[in-house]
């Protein structure tokens, strides 16, 4: 694309040279002798013309310095900062950045000390090309209107129509519209001054700068929306083509221009007839870029006529050959910059770099399109199915948790919350699941004086330690109520419990005792549990020596011993699970037996619940904030 609009410039100039050079041979007022030089300098550049128009640039740069040493050396500075212009077009031709920077900054110096305008005028234009070509358009869109500010009143307008041309495509990349109207407003000033007579001397340079401005004027008001208008202007276009009959035309694509109004209108059917049209026009031209447009174009119109999978086909071909204009079109990077024209050089190769990949990015606009909306469908259908699988897991979740609480409900219900009523017994117990539901356990069971209390800690947590608590619980309620002694109730639960039904392997460790509430007298039976604490004696409280048993529930056909007291009249007893003395805090130091036996020693026995209340304080204080990582369960009671 750039080398285009590079040629482009080539052959606008050279109208613009043309049409100047007449006004200088017109002019008899100056020194003959300068009169004589100026006719030399453009005999020399007529000798070289040739050259521009068929493309042959080498040769007509090596031309250039004996057109330059001839104009320095007899202050013909009209051609002299023409030409050097040129070279700085030529040296960007062949993709040259780094000199063509330096010849334009030499010649802006040059101008400078010389106080010419033209000269001036010429080196800012030559850097705006440069800043246009790097995509740096804020840049160009500065240096252009510089060149409009330094260009002398009194010199030809045919270089001026170029850069008003420039000067517009900056402003359009930027989206400036206030500027470009104001622009093109002085444009069309400009060339009123210089009708177009069909016949008479420069009508097809004048026809050639109106084709610039008219297709600029076109471009921004379909790019605003002003389609009528911009239409009523094509058939101007076409009328000039007739007149000049100029390369540039075609290259300015005028189809392309219809093009755009027809897709700016949503006239699909329209655009693809004309987008084919052009096609047709740029592959007759061998212009890769046009056929890159005109590819653009038509996958536009396919897509507004919902015609997606022939729209994306045109657009694979379009970045296939947009590609290859790449690869074909790298260039050295631009490593020095004018210091008077105040550009950062690391700044001036990001922002290039950064609108180069935009650009890249702009032929894929349409493909993105098309696969949002697959995506946003894909998306709407699987948020549609996410949301009521979501549904599905919150109802499910739901109903766990009202079943959990279900179950919390009715295991709560099987430990008593009532204790018996009576002067010679104070008894009181709590159980606090780590999770909804737990393995611990606690039970009694009063049969006239003889009182059956008991706690379990069943192996795991959850809802399987829950289910195996409620059947150790139904035995030992139902067990204890035939008047069996603690021995031969754990016998017989471990019995029930063992063997081929129970598959997990789960096990409880039990607790058991029967005390006559006349005598004080103990029977008792451990099953694998935590000793209980006695009160009273020497120590003030001590941990319970037992016979050891195995849980119950590991192993069938087991025989499991009693042990008994005398009296426990006058002495606190407690019972716990390992929920207590395991508690851990956050940085899981357990609570420990020494600190159980020492709150026992040191609390006053007002009430057994009392107690258990001042232990559970504790396990709180202790935890610190953690969470509970086991059931805790606390039975304590006292015989007078």
């Amino acid at each position: 694309m750039r080398k285009i609009l590079i040629f482009i410039a080539l052959i606008a100039s050279m109208a613009a040279c043309q049409h100047g050079t007449g006004s200088s041979q017109s002019d008899n007022t100056g020194n003959m002798t300068d009169s004589m030089w100026k006719d030399s300098a453009f005999k020399v550049f007529k000798s070289i013309e040739p050259y521009y128009l068929n493309n042959e640039l080498d040769s007509f740069a090596q031309a250039l310095p004996q057109l330059q040493q001839l104009c320095r050396e007899h202050g013909v500075w009209h051609w002299y900062y023409y030409s050097w212009s040129r070279k700085v077009v030529i040296l960007m031709w062949h993709d040259d950045y780094k000199q063509a920077t330096a010849e334009a900054n030499a010649m802006f110096q040059e101008a400078s000390q010389q106080k010419n305008d033209f000269g001036l005028a010429l080196a800012s234009a030559s850097m705006g090309h440069l800043y246009l070509f790097h995509d740096n358009f804020k840049e160009a869109a500065k240096q252009f209107g510089k060149a409009l500010a330094f260009y002398p009143k009194d010199e030809s307008p045919g270089e001026l129509v170029n850069i008003y041309y420039y000067y517009f495509q900056a402003l359009e990349q930027i989206g400036d519209h206030a500027a470009i109207d104001s622009l093109l407003n002085k444009w069309e000033r400009l060339l009123n001054r210089y009708p177009v007579v069909v016949g008479e001397k420069d009508a097809d340079v004048y026809a050639n700068w109106r084709v610039l401005y008219l297709f600029d004027r076109v471009h921004h008001l379909t790019k605003t929306g002003k389609t009528r208008e911009a239409r009523q202007l094509i058939d101007s276009l076409r009328y000039y083509e007739e007149i000049d009959g100029n390369i540039l035309l075609n290259i300015s694509l005028i189809q392309q221009a219809v093009v755009d109004i027809d897709l700016t209108e949503k006239n699909y059917a329209l655009a693809l007839k004309d987008a084919e049209l052009n096609y047709q026009l740029k592959d007759s031209l061998d212009s890769d870029v046009g056929l890159v447009n005109a590819l653009v174009s038509r996958c536009e119109a396919l897509y507004g006529l919902g015609r997606f999978r022939e729209a994306y086909d045109n657009l694979a071909t379009a970045k296939t050959k947009n590609d290859s204009i790449i690869m074909a079109d790298n260039r050295d990077e631009l490593n020095e910059l004018n210091k008077r024209f105040e550009v950062n050089e690391l700044k001036m190769e990001s922002e290039r770099q950064q609108m180069q990949a935009e650009r890249r990015q702009l032929y894929l606009v349409i493909a993105i399109i098309l696969l949002a909306l697959i995506g946003g469908a894909l998306f709407a259908y699987y948020r549609y199915r996410s949301a009521k699988r979501m549904a599905k897991m919150r109802a499910a979740q739901e109903r766990i948790e009202n079943e959990l609480q279900i179950a919390r409900d009715i295991q709560m219900s099987m430990v008593p919350s009532m204790f018996p009523k009576r002067e010679d017994l104070d008894m009181y117990a709590s159980m606090t699941p780590a999770k909804e539901v737990g393995g611990d356990l606690y039970g009694y069971v009063l049969i006239g004086d003889k009182l059956y209390f008991a706690v379990g800690d069943v192996s795991g947590k959850g809802v399987p330690a829950s289910l195996f608590m409620a059947q150790a619980t139904r035995l030992f309620m139902t067990l204890a109520k035939q008047g069996m002694m603690p021995a031969e109730i754990c016998t017989h639960m471990n019995d029930a419990l063992s063997g081929d039904d129970n598959q997990s392997g789960m096990f409880v460790t039990f607790w058991l005792g029967l005390v006559d509430l006349q005598t004080g007298h103990l029977d008792f039976c451990n099953a694998g549990h935590n000793p209980p604490v006695i009160g009273g004696g020497e120590n003030k409280g001590e941990f319970l020596d037992m016979l050891p048993n195995a849980p119950i529930g590991l192993w069938p056909d087991l025989q499991y011993e009693g042990e008994e007291i005398d009296s426990i009249k006058g002495r606190s007893f407690f019972l716990y699970t390992d929920g207590l003395n395991e508690a851990e805090d956050l940085q899981q130091e357990q609570f420990g037996d020494d600190k159980l036996i020492s709150i026992l020693r040191n609390t006053h026995f007002d009430s057994a619940q009392q107690v258990i209340e001042t232990l559970k304080a504790s396990v709180d204080g202790h935890r610190n904030g953690a969470e509970p990582n086991d059931d805790l369960t606390m039975m304590c009671l006292r015989v007078s």
